[in-house]
């Protein structure tokens, strides 16, 4: 589904689903050395910084965003649109 389609739809806008992201990865050298840095997991179709607040866990595993992170959902989420560019 292209961005425009999901913009559109109001569905999350920086939703990227498991085979994107691995494309993206694979494709653009700037992002998964960005991504390789640690400072972001890929949690529920998006890539979010990797601090505690963002985060669900479950014990050590973490398991989802966390409820601040989707309230707050435009400053937590990295914008991979601008890196791919």
């Amino acid at each position: 589904m292209s961005r425009a389609v999901v913009a559109i739809s109001g569905i999350d806008p920086y939703y990227i689903n498991t085979s994107e992201a691995i494309e993206l990865l694979r494709k653009n050298r700037q992002f998964y050395q960005l991504i390789k840095t640690g400072k972001f997991v890929y949690v529920d179709n998006h890539f979010c910084l990797k601090e505690e607040k963002y985060l669900k866990k479950e014990g050590r595993n973490i398991i989802g965003l966390s409820a601040y992170a989707r309230k707050t959902h435009e400053r937590v989420l990295h914008q991979h649109e601008k890196l791919s560019g």
